[in-house]
């Protein structure tokens, strides 16, 4: 039977990030390093799904990782890990848009999502479906990501992702085809 509220329990990765936030504030260091060397892998992928070289995304990724190291302090642990990390990677990969490619949509649209703080519960449960969408084929989970979450048009994407715009429909609905069995089979 499937439950009424929109509660839902953190998932494995989100504990694991708990736990090593707890353990940081504890100061015990092995724990700063592996919680370093495990966000770093996932900001990796993420960013290099929306840069267009690997050097840019190690820089953008190095960008992160320092952004995270002088934030965490800050950082409020009865909120989602994942949502503040991917925040900071977002915000990161405005600042390097504007930096670097200001023609491109994505800084007006990210800006207009990243300062609408309407519905923190809305955030939480976006950031465990992102979380989610990482188990999809990386082709699938960044047009997934770009369309639904970035809201680019599919052409806009097709021109990103210099494929068809049948071949990222294709994308899309495949994706979600299995993101749905991924979400209920959980």
């Amino acid at each position: 039977m499937a439950q009424s509220d929109n509660s839902q329990a953190p998932s494995s990765l989100e504990t694991e990030f708990q736990s090593l936030v707890s353990r940081v504030r504890r100061g015990q260091t092995d724990a700063y390093d592996k919680l370093l060397h495990r966000i770093s892998d996932i900001i990796r992928s993420f960013v290099k799904n929306r840069t267009s070289s690997h050097e840019i995304s190690l820089e953008v990724t190095q960008e992160v990782l320092i952004a995270v190291h002088k934030a965490l302090p800050s950082y409020q642990e009865h909120r989602s890990f994942s949502t503040w990390l991917f925040s900071i990677a977002r915000y990161k990969l405005i600042d390097y848009w504007r930096k670097y490619e200001k023609d491109k949509k994505l800084v007006t649209l990210t800006d207009q999502e990243a300062n609408s703080h309407e519905d923190d519960q809305q955030k939480v449960l976006l950031g465990e479906l992102v979380e989610k969408m990482k188990e999809l084929p990386a082709d699938q989970m960044d047009v997934i990501y770009l369309s639904k979450v970035e809201g680019f048009s599919l052409q806009e994407i097709a021109e990103k992702k210099e494929q068809s715009v049948s071949w990222v429909k294709v994308n899309i609905h495949r994706g979600l085809k299995k993101l749905k069995r991924i979400v209920h089979g959980s």
